[in-house]
């Protein structure tokens, strides 16, 4: 819970200028950003409405929400021809945004997105653009006390306002929040490796003992 705490706390001071020096009070735009929309710095496309009358056992995988959570490692298939908006290659972005938000970079082949996920389309720096919607998530998941499951129409969702710096400022941040995340993962490692070597040495001392 406090490494989720240290988490959104990072990703509120990138995106209200704390992270790269501003000092501005809540809300205000920090010099040299611009106020806009989420609608404004990508484009959002909605996965195809596939069926089980459309699946094969061959052909591009079908990219569901199970399958970016981890909840459920089989694939659908889908074999014949689609619209380029539908597919989705190594390093795109993508949104979940019904029921399950979550933000996830697709690292397996060439895949055919399920409706309820956006493939976005970025006008901005795409490693900033990964951590402004992870920030909207988190945001989001705290407006829904934390349970994950919330609906948000495409509309309210393009609506939702941004702070957006500069170009160079983008790269800067996603620079810096990679560096602290990596440095938060590290650590959880090496806390889940102790307790687990913790947990033998008691196994141990309790076999000795019995």
């Amino acid at each position: 819970e406090k490494a989720a705490q240290f988490r959104r706390s990072l990703l509120h001071a990138a995106f209200t200028g704390a992270l790269t020096g501003h000092d501005v009070e809540e809300g205000e735009v920090p010099e040299g950003w611009e106020s806009k929309t989420m609608g404004e710095v990508g484009k959002y496309l909605n996965g195809y409405a596939f069926n089980s009358k459309t699946w094969s056992t061959s052909g591009r995988p079908i990219i569901r929400i199970q399958n970016l959570t981890g909840s459920g490692s089989k694939y659908n298939f889908f074999d014949g021809d689609i619209e380029e908006r539908y597919i989705v290659r190594e390093g795109d972005l993508l949104f979940s945004w019904s029921a399950t938000l979550g933000v996830f970079v697709w690292n397996g082949p060439e895949a055919v997105l399920n409706q309820h996920i956006f493939k976005v389309e970025s006008a901005i720096d795409t490693g900033f653009h990964r951590y402004l919607l992870e920030n909207a998530v988190a945001e989001m998941d705290q407006q829904t006390h934390g349970s994950g499951m919330v609906h948000i129409t495409k509309k309210k969702f393009e609506a939702l306002p941004l702070m957006i710096p500069p170009e160079q400022e983008q790269g800067r941040i996603v620079e810096i929040l990679e560096d602290q995340l990596t440095r938060l993962d590290t650590a959880l490692q090496s806390v889940r490796t102790v307790r687990e070597k913790a947990a033998q040495f008691r196994r141990s001392l309790l076999h000795a003992a019995f």
